[in-house]
C-alpha cells in the first residue's frame, strides 16, 4: 500500500510539474503588440520641381582697376567699403569723379615737355623748308623763262638760215645754248620735287610729334585713375609708395576693385545632368550659408553654353541667378546653395517621400505580384506604400513621378481616399505585408514608450512544487 501511495505522490508532483512548464512556456509566448505608425492621406495638389546647385555671390557688376602706366602711388583717398562716385557733370550741382589712385606724374611731365620741345624744333625746320621750297619754285619759274626765250631765238636763226643771212655756226651755237638750258630746268625741277617731298615728310613728322604729345598727355591723365562707376570699394590691393606697373597694351596687377552692390549675382554650379532643364526667367530660392534661416528670392538670367570642368573633374554649367540686394545686406563671395523652379506640376497626387520604400518584389503575395500593372517584374525591388486598412499595413505597389524636398507624386497605385503609413521611418524600412499597427495617437500619451506589466495570479499548481 505504502508503495502505491509512493507512486501516487510522484505522479502528481510529476504533473504539477508538467502544468507549471506549460503555464510558464504560455507565458512567455506572449502576443505581439500592433506597431505604431503614423498615418496620413495623399494630398492633391501643386509640386514645385527643383534643381539644386551650389554657388557663390558676386556683384552684377564689378570693375577690376589697374595701371596704364609704370609710375609710384602717391595718394589713396578710399579705403575698403567706401563709397565711390563715376561722376555727373549733368546733375545739379555737378558730381565729381572720385579720384581712386593718384600716382606720381613728374616723369610723365617731363616727358610732355621733351615732346613739345621736339615738335617745336619740327615745326621750325619746316618753316625753313618751305622758304627754300618757295626758292626753288622760283628759280624752276625764271629757268623756264630763258628756256623759252632761248628756243624763240633758235626758232629766228633757223628761219635766217634758210635766207642765208647767218651761217650754220651761228644756229649750231644757239642749238647748244638750249640743250643746256633745258638740262639745268630739268635739274632744278627733280630739286624742286625733292623739296616738296621732303616737306611733305616733314609735315609727317610734325604729325607724329603731335600724336606724342596727345600720347603724353594721356599719360598724365593715367595718373588720377578715377571711378568708372557708382560703387563700394570691395578689395584695396596697393599702398602708398609701392609702385604702380603697366602699360596702355599689357595693364599690371588690379590695384582696386569697385562693385555696384545693389544688384548681386549667385554663381550657381548646375550639374551637366540637370542643365538642359535650367532655362532663362525661372525663379529661384537661394539659402546662403551666412543666414542660414532665411530664403532670398532670384531668378535666372543667363546660362553659360559651355562645360567647366572642377578642381575634382566634375562636369557643370555655371548658372546666374539675379538677387535684389536694396538693402545692401549680402557680400560678395558668400557661399549659398540654390533651389531652381524648374516646373510645376498642378493636380496631382503626391505623398511624403519617405513614404515611398523599396520593397522586395519576392516578398510581395503572389496575388499582388501577378496581377498589379505597378510591379515591373524585371525588377527586384519594387516601390510601394504601406495603406492603412483595418488595423493592417497593407503593402501597395505604385508608380510615382517626379519629388521635391519633402513630396513625390504618385501616378498610380493609390488615390486621394486611401490612408497611408507616412513612419516613423525606421518602422517603413522594416514593415511587412499585414502587420498589425496601430495609429500613435490611438494611444493615451502616458502608455507611448511605456510598456504595460500585467501581473498574473499564480495558479495553486504553482506552490505545489
Amino acid at each position: 500500500m505504502k508503495k502505491w501511495i509512493t507512486i501516487l505522490i510522484i505522479v502528481t508532483i510529476l504533473l504539477a510539474g508538467a502544468v507549471k512548464i506549460g503555464f510558464i512556456f504560455k507565458a512567455k509566448k506572449a502576443v505581439k503588440p500592433a506597431t505604431m505608425v503614423r498615418l496620413a492621406q495623399p494630398e492633391k495638389g501643386t509640386l514645385i520641381e527643383f534643381v539644386n546647385a551650389p554657388g557663390q555671390i558676386e556683384p552684377k557688376e564689378k570693375v577690376e582697376i589697374r595701371s596704364r602706366i609704370s609710375a609710384t602711388i602717391v595718394k589713396l583717398p578710399y579705403k575698403e567699403g567706401d563709397r565711390v562716385y563715376q561722376g555727373d557733370p549733368n546733375h545739379n550741382p555737378p558730381i565729381e569723379p572720385s579720384v581712386l589712385i593718384e600716382l606720381d606724374s613728374k616723369d610723365v611731365k617731363a616727358e610732355l615737355e621733351a615732346a613739345k620741345i621736339r615738335r617745336e624744333a619740327r615745326a621750325a625746320r619746316i618753316t625753313a623748308s618751305q622758304a627754300q621750297l618757295e626758292g626753288r619754285k622760283a628759280g624752276v619759274e625764271g629757268q623756264r623763262a630763258v628756256l623759252e626765250q632761248a628756243q624763240k631765238e633758235l626758232q629766228r636763226k633757223k628761219s635766217l638760215l634758210k635766207s642765208q643771212d647767218i651761217s650754220q655756226s651761228n644756229v649750231d651755237q644757239q642749238q647748244s645754248t638750249v640743250d643746256n638750258l633745258t638740262a639745268r630746268l630739268i635739274s632744278s625741277e627733280h630739286e624742286l620735287k625733292g623739296a616738296e617731298l621732303s616737306l611733305k615728310a616733314s609735315m609727317r613728322e610734325l604729325e607724329a610729334a603731335d600724336a606724342d604729345i596727345t600720347q603724353v598727355l594721356e599719360r598724365i591723365k593715367y595718373t588720377k585713375i578715377t571711378a568708372p562707376m557708382d560703387g563700394i570699394i570691395l578689395k584695396l590691393n596697393a599702398s602708398v609708395g609701392e609702385m604702380a606697373t603697366g602699360s596702355h597694351y599689357n595693364p599690371g596687377n588690379v590695384l582696386v576693385e569697385v562693385a555696384d552692390l545693389s544688384q548681386m549675382l549667385l554663381v550657381a554650379q548646375v550639374d551637366e545632368t540637370d542643365i538642359a532643364l535650367v532655362k532663362e526667367g525661372q525663379n529661384a530660392r537661394i539659402n546662403i550659408h551666412a543666414w542660414s534661416d532665411r530664403i532670398f528670392k532670384g531668378k535666372v538670367v543667363s546660362t553659360a553654353l559651355s562645360l567647366t570642368r572642377g578642381r575634382n573633374n566634375e562636369n557643370y554649367f555655371e548658372v546666374e541667378i539675379l538677387l535684389d540686394n536694396d538693402k545692401r545686406e549680402i557680400f560678395s563671395g558668400l557661399n549659398a546653395d540654390v533651389d531652381i523652379e524648374v516646373n510645376t506640376y498642378h493636380n496631382i497626387i503626391k505623398v511624403p517621400s519617405h513614404a515611398v520604400v523599396d520593397y522586395e518584389i519576392d516578398l510581395l503575395p503572389r496575388k499582388i505580384r501577378e496581377n498589379s500593372p505597378e510591379v515591373d517584374k524585371s525588377k527586384i525591388l519594387v516601390p510601394v506604400v504601406f495603406r492603412h486598412i483595418k488595423g493592417r499595413a497593407v503593402v501597395t505597389p505604385i508608380i510615382f513621378g517626379t519629388s521635391d524636398a519633402a513630396n513625390t507624386i504618385i501616378t498610380s497605385g493609390i488615390s486621394q481616399d486611401d490612408e497611408i503609413i507616412v513612419g516613423p521611418y525606421k518602422v517603413l524600412e522594416s514593415l511587412r505585408h499585414l502587420r498589425k499597427v496601430k495609429r500613435e495617437t490611438d494611444t493615451p500619451e502616458k502608455e507611448l514608450g511605456k510598456k504595460k506589466v500585467v501581473k498574473k495570479k499564480k495558479s495553486w499548481w504553482y506552490f505545489l512544487i
